[in-house]
This record gives structure tokens, C-alpha cells and sequence, in this order.
């Protein structure tokens, strides 16, 4: 239950944060996905076990090198991942919120 409600607590400790939508490519299978950051919390300054990635219809998929494509609005965004969304997360360390995708 205590896990259930994180989600919304860091969310109410993030109004201000900032979500960036992301369309990648893996290098190695050339596969397009999607993901989501915060301009506080770059995806470049994450590990990559706390970056996920949804495919065009909303699924995680695996991105073992992905490389930025280009960014997209949030509308684009769940348009191109059919509806997936995303949830905030907040950092203790840097003190400021990071966005992780969820599947649809």
C-alpha cells in the first residue's frame, strides 16, 4: 500500500518539474522508441536501469544503445506510444523530480 501512494506523493512534491518526450533509435537493432525526462533530471545524467522505453504501441521494449532522434510534445508523444504515459519521481540526491515511462 505504501508503494501505491509514492507515486502520488512525488507528484505532489513536483508540480513544477518539468517533463521532456523523447523519440530514440537504437543504434544496434534500429528500432524506434520512446521515453521521458525532466530538464532537472537529464536521462543523460540517469543509469540506464532508470531509463525505460515504450514502443509505438505503448510496450516496454529494450534500447541498448539508444540515440536521441529528436523531441516531441506530449501530445505527439502519446499519440506516437499510444496513450503510454509516465510518472514523477522524486530525487533525494539532486533534490529535484525525474519522469519514468509507463506502459500503456
Amino acid at each position: 500500500m505504501i508503494l501505491a501512494v509514492l507515486p502520488l506523493l512525488a507528484s505532489a512534491c513536483c508540480p513544477h518539474a518539468q517533463p521532456r518526450f523523447w523519440k530514440v533509435r537504437d543504434t544496434k537493432g534500429g528500432i524506434t522508441a520512446y521515453t521521458v525526462d525532466t530538464l532537472a533530471v537529464p536521462s543523460t545524467s540517469l543509469q540506464p536501469r532508470d531509463i525505460r522505453y515504450v514502443d509505438a504501441s505503448g510496450k516496454f521494449v529494450d534500447v541498448p544503445k539508444p540515440k536521441v532522434v529528436s523531441q516531441m510534445s506530449e501530445q505527439e508523444w502519446k499519440q506516437a506510444t499510444s496513450g503510454a504515459g509516465y510518472s514523477l519521481w522524486f530525487c533525494g540526491h539532486r533534490m529535484a523530480c525525474w519522469a519514468r515511462t509507463k506502459e500503456r
